[in-house]
């Protein structure tokens, strides 16, 4: 951190950025009241006046990635769809996504005729560059958002272990979850579809699967070989489609698997299925 930055007053928000930075780097098992401190180059307690604790400042950091998802437009610009003005009740119901969950309250919601165009207030500038292609409507929309939520896990590779371990959803993340139904909604979804959509989804509604964040370490390729050359023989059908499958050697699902390509290819097969949904 140069001069000036340290001459800069501490806040909450200059505090929350700098942990992400930190996190970033060393990665968050590291990460600590007393190195954050010295990162910013004040006392620790200087930091407890912004951020109660250290779960606090987790919360703080990840609603800081969240925010950034969520902060440019997406928009859904097909061609109108007529809908017919009536109240559509909403049974209470508990919505889970990952292990947050978010209650859905008893309320009368009326759809009247309208465009289906909505612009979502909060894609981090990087993230916005790839606008739906004309007539994609709401899914490329919903595939923009859920596909920018990705990219934003993968620059913070740490935030997704903080927001699997939370039980309660932040108002970011609230924010968030409400700006990718909003989509369904105007889509054409009636609320009732919206939720069993929301539950297909899962967390890939927040750009990750578990499979796909696996920070494992692997096997040494010596111990990889052997048991490639014993599945050939026990487990002939599994060995056979693991090595058509060799062409990513960073993958941490497996060797031979391209993470991008599998999160994309099931986020489009649930995506094309939503579409098939009487509307």
């Amino acid at each position: 951190m140069d001069v000036a930055e340290r001459r800069v007053p501490l806040n909450r928000e200059r505090v929350l950025r700098a942990a992400v930075e930190l996190a970033d780097r060393t990665g968050l098992d590291t990460l600590s009241m007393r190195n954050l401190a010295q990162e910013l180059g004040v006392v620790p307690m200087a930091l407890y006046k912004h951020v109660a604790n250290k779960d606090e400042l987790l919360d703080g950091m990840v609603d800081t990635v969240i925010a950034s998802i969520t902060s440019a437009p997406v928009s859904i610009t097909s061609a109108p769809v007529s809908i017919t003005s009536v109240p559509v009740p909403i049974t209470p119901a508990p919505v889970s996504v990952g292990s947050a969950p978010v209650p859905v309250t008893s309320a009368q919601v009326s759809v009247s005729p309208a465009p289906a165009t909505i612009v979502a207030s909060s894609v981090d500038p990087v993230l916005a560059k790839g606008e739906p292609a004309a007539g994609e409507g709401w899914k490329g929309a919903v595939r923009q958002r859920i596909l920018g939520a990705r990219q934003a896990l993968l620059r913070h590779p740490w935030a997704w272990r903080v927001i699997h371990s939370r039980t309660d959803p932040s108002p970011a993340m609230l924010a968030y979850l409400d700006s990718v139904i909003g989509l369904f909604l105007a889509g054409g979804f009636s609320p009732d579809q919206t939720h069993h959509i929301v539950h297909a989804l899962g967390t890939r509604m927040l750009g990750y699967t578990q499979d796909l964040f696996n920070d494992s370490q692997p096997a040494p390729p010596e111990v990889q070989l052997a048991m490639a050359r014993a599945m050939a023989d026990r487990y002939p059908s599994l060995a056979t489609m693991a090595a058509a499958a060799a062409h990513d050697e960073s993958s941490v699902v497996g060797s031979g698997c391209d993470d991008q390509f599998e999160f994309e290819f099931a986020l489009n097969l649930l995506l094309d299925g939503f579409d098939r949904l009487p509307r």
